[in-house]
Parts: C-alpha cells; structure tokens; sequence
C-alpha cells in the first residue's frame, strides 16, 4: 500500500536480503549451529537461538518458502525434541524454538507438547518461563505477553482447541494490559486484542492515542518514553530527521539506538494491520517509516547499518526486523518484486553461498602465492603517528617457471597503533556515501601483528601528486586557476550534505581549539624547562620563553572566559589535519577521448581527525600556517620570489573565499577563530619540534636540540601574536 514512499526500493530490498543469505556463513556465532557437536553454554544457546528465530522470520517475511534451504535448516534445527516428565521445561531457548516452529511449521510434531508445557507454567495471572531463578514482574509480564503471541500464532494455525480458550486468552491480557510499559509490547498487546476480538474497547484505544503521542513527543519514533533515554537520543534523532545520523552522533548511546530502532519496527509491524479501522495511525506509522527507512535506503542498504551498528547482534537484530517491518508496512512480501534466482545471484558478491572448505582453500591460495617486495619508499609527510609506504609487490604463480609476475601496480600501506589506524577506519565509514569519494578509500581487511600495529593495504593514488610536492607547478600563469578550484573543493567538503546549519555551542570550542592548545603548551614549557636546565637555551631565549609563558597565560585564561563570544559557530565536515601533505591532485583524466580541460580534482587523506560537527575555519588556520611555512619546512627546495608571490595569492584567495562563505551563513566571528585556527596549528608544530628536541637530548646530538627548541619557540611566539589579536578584540 505504502511502496511508493520507500525509496530505491527494489535496490535496498535486494541488498539486505542477499546480504541475509549470507549470514549464517559471516555470522556462525549467532545463527545457527554449523557443527552438530558445537557446545554452547546456556545464555549463548539463548542468543543464538533468537537470533535464528528473528533471522527466519526476515527471510519469511520477504518471501521465501520454508522449502528453500536456508529456511529448511532452520526448520530442522528448531525441531529438537521435547522431553517428557520431570525433565519437560519451557525456557526461553524453547520459547524461542517455539515461536519459529510456529512460524515455520506450526504442524511439526514437536509444537503441541511444546505448547502444553507453557500451558503448565501458569498461574491465575501470569505465564512464567523458566530463567532459572524469580526475576519478579516486569519478567513475568513480558513471559505473559510473549506466552500471549505465541498462543495466538498456535490459534491461527488451528492448534489451540482442546488446550486453551479464546475466554481464557483474553482473561490474561486484561490482566497485563495496565503494566506494560515498553510502546514495542503495548503495540504489541493492542495487535493481539484486535485479532482476538477484532476491536478496542475504550481503554485500548486510549493507549493507542498514548503511542501516537509518544511518537509526536519523541521526533516521529518509539521507544524512547523514559525521560532519560529521551534525553540520550534525542539528538540522534534531530540527525535522523536531517538525514545526518552517524556512528559519532550516535556515541555511547548504541544500545538507546538500538532500542529506539527497534521499538520502532515493532510498532508499525503491529499497528500496521489497524490503520484501515483506526485511520489516525497511518500519518504517524508513514512517518516513522520514512524517517527510518531515509537512514540507510539504496544499493549498499546492508553496509550502511553496519556502520551504524557495530555490535553483531544489533546488526543483525534491527537488520532482520527491518526486512519484516517492511513487508507488514507495504502489506506484501518484497519478494513480489524480486526475481529469486537474481536475489542468489547478488548474494554471491558477499561470500555467501559457498562451498563449505572456501575459507580453508582462500588460506591455501594465500600460502601458495610467492610474493616479493622490491625496495619500499616512504611517503609518510604529516604529523601523526602513522607511516606510509609505497610498494610495488611481485606476486607470482609458482608452477609458472617463467616466473612473470601477476600484478603489475604499486600499492600503500600504511601502519601504525591499532588505535589510529581503527579510527581512521571508523571515520571513514561515518562519512556520508555522497562524501567519500573526496576522501581516499579505506578497506576494511587489516592486518595486527604482535607489537600491536595494524597494516592496512590502501589504492595507490600514484597519478596524484600532494600539494606540497606540486604547488610551484601548479600556481604558475598557464596553469589551471588552483585557487579557485582548491577552494570550491574544499567547501563543498566542509559544507558535507548541505541541508540546514547546526551550530557549536561551548563544548565545541573547548574540544576542537581550548584543550589541544593547552597540551600543545604544556608538552612545550616542559621541554622548554628541561633544556633550560641543562643550559642550551641561546642568549636572551630564557627571557623570552618566561615572556611568552606568562603572555598566553593571559591570553589563554581571557579566551577561556569569554569562550561564549567565539562558541556559536555553524558546524561543518572538518578534516582536522589538513595541510599541503594531505591534499592529492591530479589532472583530470581525458573522457570519451576528449581532454578534461584545465580541471584539477582532489583528494583529501589521513582521517584520524575527521569529525562531522567541526569547524571550518580550523581547517582553513592550519592550511594557511602550513603555507606559509613551506619554505622553513623544506630550505633547500628552490622556491622563486614568483613562486612566494603566487603562495601568498593563494593563501589571499582562499581566505577571500571562506570569508564569504562566512558571511552567507552569519558567521560573525569566523575571522577571530581562524586566528585561534592558526595559534593552534603554530603551537601544534612547536610541540613537534619540541618532541624532536627530546630525542635529540637522548642521542646527545646538541646542536639538533639546540636549533630544534629554537625553531619551537619562534612558532610559539607567532602563535601568541595570533591569541594577542583575539586578546584585544574580546577583551
């Protein structure tokens, strides 16, 4: 009925189902058992169990017959026997064996003897599962209500008479109608009266209302009613509504996510079926879909939620109860619009579907290569604590004597702690699909070893040359418009998706400027202090280090003060480390044998920085620092007058530009935090050379360290002329 509100429809229903296929390969540990002689203890069974049961259900609701394989090995897992007498027990791995015998083949003879052993845990009130110890009543309700829908999944495959009453049915579900609490249970609860009786009566539709008013408190979505749970989402989903929702929006607050998500699904899952009788559902159900399904809809539907959801069985959770949710909104199963064989046919690309012995023959395929790695060069350039290598790796058959060599291209790695390099991962995976081909790709597969480095294999981009490596080049008059072209690039970077402006407020200030300033000083006064001790600090170098000091302690404790007067900024994409070194430009390539024309185009690398609500005057201050120390950076580099003229112009151009990028969105005080932006990245360089001038103490090289603190403390006196300008104009 709804289809036409779901977007790229066809594309994101293919994905999640053929990625579904291939779950029990990727996802061993949490559907179902691979190896008949595999133990599990008692709460993994419990997980594992549910996770097939939601798992089958997925593949049910988009259209598989229980006779495909997949669903098939389900049905016969589930079939377990039950045994008699005193060992007879319903827990909630038998709950849940239950529920998908229910929904697979409620006639297996294993469903009656099931059934009337939860008969047989019951009392005047409530339904008990057996968990191994009293959890109290909030258990008891909710092994009531699912006690509820799996005895009417039994009535509507006929299986209940002679064991239970329609009466009896309803006597339990007046009984826990007032204590359910969770909006995912209540939906629940209305659906199982309405198919019992086939109305509400007065109280029920109350509590209809009450859920159609938790979704228009709660920004359109469930499962959110407690106050302090709304506290935690609610700005997940301010970003859901903008379309903006990321793993860092989401922070610590992924169980709340997953939770809300869910609650969510099985909301409209259940009050789906009553919209035609209670027609003031269908604008809150219709908007609570939109907004769920806009966060992860096309192509790469399955990769999207991975990133969102970290955590495997919250992946696969609110992946499975997408898939169902979606077939009870459009009221038929997706499949209706999918060709079977083509949906096994996409699944292939995610391994699934394989042979049983491919992981084992991929290792074997791996050994049997021969490798050889000519000489590396090196690439790394920045600041971080990562390096870089180029390589260009011979990899050979080794039943060809002749030996030639079966890839002919270089490749990248770089490597560093597992943290940077994890982090560089999840950075790139937050950023919006419309963004990342402005960034370097980022695979997934990595390599640790023992001393705790990651090595990644990354796309050469061997046809890029950095900034830093080719500006001289490209600033000359015959040249493409660098300027112009690198500013348009990197505003539509900061800009990311575009839509409405966020703004900071203190919190962002502090984290993206105060803090690190405070640590770039205190790592260069300490150095600062130790070479003063041991008496290599030159002519007046100790007084104008006591100077400084106490300088941008006034001017730092000032700023801090008045941070309310630079904090309410508009948000944007911000790399946070982006110099001339991270900056990759090319020609572009000629198209349908036609040259490109004089077009640059870009890519930015190093991630480790990357955050979604930064600021892009940062990135603009520690370019422009970065410009203008070019020079210093590299004196044996020839470097024209012409060249330095054309570097100043293109630090004017730049400016010119995100200026009135400033000025259109209101930024009234972008100029002094680009100040801020440029003492930070002036003091972030005097920490680096302050860092050198510790190794150089060590190896007892002097006249390094010397000249080391001499350059640190020359940046950090610059950095102080920046703060004085701030200074002066909030003092």
């Amino acid at each position: 009925m709804y289809f036409e509100d779901l977007h790229q429809f066809e594309d994101t229903m293919t994905n999640l189902a053929a990625y579904l296929i291939a779950a029990p390969t990727q996802f061993s540990r949490l559907i179902y058992n691979n190896d008949p002689d595999e133990q599990f203890t008692e709460s993994r069974s419990a997980v594992k169990t549910r996770v097939t049961q939601h798992y089958s259900s997925a593949l049910l609701a988009y259209g598989f017959p229980n006779s495909e394989p997949e669903l098939a090995r389900v049905m016969g897992w589930f079939a377990t026997p039950f045994p008699d007498g005193d060992d007879a027990m319903i827990d909630t791995v038998e709950m849940t064996r239950l529920e998908g015998l229910l929904s697979l083949h409620p006639q297996d003879p294993m469903v009656r003897p099931r059934l009337k052993q939860l008969l047989n845990q019951r009392n005047q009130h409530f339904f008990e599962i057996d968990r191994n110890e009293n959890q109290g009543p909030p258990a008891q309700v909710f092994d009531t209500l699912w006690s509820l829908k799996l005895l009417m999944m039994a009535r509507a495959a006929d299986m209940t008479k002679g064991i239970i009453s329609d009466k009896t049915i309803q006597s339990y579900i007046n009984q826990i109608e007032r204590v359910v609490i969770e909006d995912k249970d209540r939906a629940l609860l209305l659906r199982l009266q309405f198919d019992l009786k086939g109305k509400l009566n007065k109280q029920q539709e109350e509590y209809l209302h009450d859920l159609v008013a938790q979704a228009e408190d709660h920004g359109g979505m469930w499962g959110v009613s407690q106050l302090n749970r709304w506290k935690r989402v609610k700005d997940i989903v301010e970003a859901m509504q903008k379309q903006r929702v990321t793993p860092g929006i989401i922070g610590g607050n992924g169980r709340h996510f997953r939770e809300m998500i869910l609650n969510t699904c099985y909301v409209i899952e259940n009050l789906r079926a009553l919209v035609p009788h209670f027609p003031y559902l269908e604008e809150p159900i219709k908007r609570a879909m939109r907004l769920w399904w806009q966060q992860f809809h096309g192509h790469r539907a399955h990769a999207i939620l991975r990133t969102l959801f970290l955590d495997d069985y919250d992946f696969l959770m609110v992946m499975c109860r997408t898939i169902v949710t979606v077939s009870e909104y459009i009221g038929e199963p997706p499949a209706t619009r999918s060709w079977m064989p083509s949906l096994r046919e996409t699944s292939r690309k995610f391994g699934i579907n394989a042979w049983p012995e491919l992981e084992s023959i991929e290792k074997a395929l791996r050994r049997w290569i021969d490798i050889e790695i000519a000489e590396p060069s090196r690439l790394k350039l920045g600041l971080s604590g990562a390096d870089v290598l180029r390589i260009r790796p011979k990899m050979y058959n080794p039943t060809d004597d002749a030996r030639d060599d079966m890839l002919r291209q270089s490749l990248v790695v770089k490597y560093g702690p597992v943290s940077e390099i994890d982090l560089e991962r999840r950075n790139y995976n937050e950023l919006p699909i419309q963004l990342r081909n402005y960034f370097v790709s980022m695979p997934h597969a990595t390599y640790k070893n023992e001393q705790g480095q990651a090595f990644v294999i990354m796309q050469d981009l061997s046809e890029y040359f950095t900034l830093y490596e080719t500006f001289d080049k490209l600033l000359k008059p015959d040249k493409p418009k660098l300027p112009q072209l690198l500013a348009h690039f990197l505003l539509t970077v900061h800009q990311g998706e575009s839509g409405s402006v966020e703004f900071a407020d203190n919190n962002h200030l502090r984290d993206i400027y105060l803090l690190p300033m405070l640590q770039h000083l205190d790592t260069f006064f300490n150095v600062a202090a130790k070479v003063h001790r041991v008496d290599m600090l030159l002519d007046d170098q100790p007084k104008r280090l006591q100077t400084l000091e106490g300088q941008i302690s006034t001017y730092m404790g000032l700023i801090f003060s008045n941070q309310h007067k630079l904090g309410q900024f508009p948000l944007a994409y911000m790399h946070g480390d982006l110099h001339t070194r991270n900056i990759m430009i090319r020609r572009a390539p000629r198209r349908n044998g036609r040259d490109a024309g004089p077009d640059l185009e870009f890519k930015l690398i190093d991630l480790e920085s990357l955050r979604a609500d930064g600021d892009a005057a940062h990135d603009l201050g520690q370019l422009l620092i970065d410009l203008t120390l070019i020079p210093v950076n590299n004196p044996k580099r020839s470097i024209s007058r012409q060249i330095m003229e054309k570097l100043d112009l293109l630090s004017d151009e730049l400016t010119e530009a995100y200026t009135q990028f400033a000025t259109d969105q209101g930024d009234q005080t972008f100029e002094l935090r680009l100040s801020l932006a440029k003492a930070r990245s002036l003091l972030r360089i005097a920490k680096s050379h302050a860092k050198r001038t510790v190794r150089y103490l060590e190896n007892r090289e002097d006249q390094q360290a010397i000249d080391s603190i001499s350059t640190g403390l020359n940046l950090a006196e610059d950095a102080a002329l920046h703060l004085e300008n701030i200074y002066n104009t909030i003092v």
